[in-house]
């Protein structure tokens, strides 16, 4: 993998660029393989049968005061070609809210139930049949 600013040879586990200093995406745990696809196969699926596995990934872009919306951009592609290198093929972005509910103490201290949402890279491969 390499650095979408200057190019250097990262190692994977980075959150910045040891050369130049760009804040990378935290999210790039390797994804799970894709499933083998059977080129060989010319039968149709039955109907109702699942044409493709999906895997999602989270996403959440940092940057530095100076740094714009290009350096997200940048950390987004870098994600995505992350996980093709896989053979996982990109599909969307998609965004999953949760409702935080307070434990007991916290709500006794005013604390209220809190909405956060996150974005997420969805991906997908075609199923094998057989």
């Amino acid at each position: 993998m390499e650095c979408p600013k200057c190019g250097a040879e990262l190692a994977g586990s980075e959150t910045e660029c040891p050369s130049c200093g760009v804040i990378l995406s935290k999210a790039r745990a390797t994804p799970p393989p894709q499933p083998k696809i059977d080129l060989a196969q010319s039968e149709a699926p039955p109907p109702g049968a699942r044409k493709y596995h999906y895997m999602v990934a989270p996403f959440h872009g940092h940057i530095r005061a100076g740094q714009g919306v290009e350096q997200v951009s940048a950390q987004l592609q870098d994600l995505i070609n992350h996980y093709a290198g896989y053979g996982w093929e990109f599909v969307q972005v998609g965004r999953v809210s949760l409702t935080v509910n307070q434990g007991c103490l916290a709500g006794l201290l005013g604390n209220a139930t809190s909405q956060l949402s996150y974005d997420q890279l969805i991906f997908r491969a075609p199923v094998v049949n057989g």
